[in-house]
């Protein structure tokens, strides 16, 4: 009877730690994955005004750059509502053509827009 508990406390031990393993395993790799995709982001920007100066295209990149440095402000304070707001804002302004930008380069940044960290993945 002694063996019997023993071996269920050990049970219930390994899966207590197998289960916090993969929670912080769970937290670091949302963690990591969403800042590269503010990363991604950013750097897709630069490759719209890259391409739009390459282009001679009219337009300023400055207002997205400086939008995705709040959502990254936010984020990294983990300011969850504002977050919320600061992730939605950039779609205003896509639709808005805020800074004058090509429709082409807003179509396309409104593409990787959509696809956050909570859309590629079910959590």
């Amino acid at each position: 009877m002694a063996q019997a508990i023993s071996s269920q406390r050990k049970w219930v031990l390994f899966l207590s730690l197998l289960f916090a393993t993969a929670m912080l395993w769970a937290a670091i790799a949302m963690a990591v994955w969403s800042e590269g995709w503010l990363d991604q982001l950013t750097g897709f920007i630069l490759l719209q005004q890259g391409t739009a100066q390459a282009k001679a295209e009219p337009g300023t990149f400055d207002p997205y750059i400086g939008q995705v440095a709040l959502m990254r402000s936010l984020y990294g304070r983990n300011d969850v509502d504002r977050s919320y707001l600061a992730m939605n804002r950039p779609m205003d302004m896509l639709e808005q053509r805020d800074g004058g930008i090509s429709p082409e380069a807003a179509d396309a940044i409104w593409d990787i827009v959509i696809r956050s960290p909570r859309r590629r993945c079910t959590m």
